[in-house]
């Protein structure tokens, strides 16, 4: 992004990304950026289900917005983990992120095979 639309841009989209999370979180979650373009969502006695939902309502309004701003192309990849016991918060992070990884190695496949190609 910053690349192709500069900084100030990039920035924009950071900001708007956020926005967009916190939009369609429930009251009781919280979201934050770790850094770069990797958000987080922490959900208390949020499970599977709750977080397949969140997953696709920010998939949903991140996709409503790149169509409404086609100017500005925006990928978007989730990686989600449900805490089951105590464990700790690296492994937990670690889970999320690798899950996120093939939720993006997922979208690089299927836009090729649109022709498009995101990254």
């Amino acid at each position: 992004m910053n690349d192709c639309f500069g900084h100030a841009v990039g920035d924009q989209v950071l900001i708007k990304a956020a926005e967009l999370i916190r939009s369609v979180i429930r009251e009781s979650d919280s979201a934050f950026r770790i850094g770069g373009d990797e958000f987080a969502v922490i959900m208390p006695d949020g499970d599977e289900v709750c977080a397949q939902a969140a997953k696709e309502r920010i998939a949903r309004a991140a996709a409503d917005w790149s169509q409404a701003n086609p100017g500005l192309p925006v990928s978007l990849a989730i990686g989600w983990q449900v805490a089951k016991d105590m464990i700790a918060v690296d492994a937990l992070f670690k889970d999320a992120d690798e899950a996120m990884y093939q939720d993006k190695q997922r979208i690089k496949k299927d836009s090729r095979g649109l022709g498009i190609i995101k990254d």
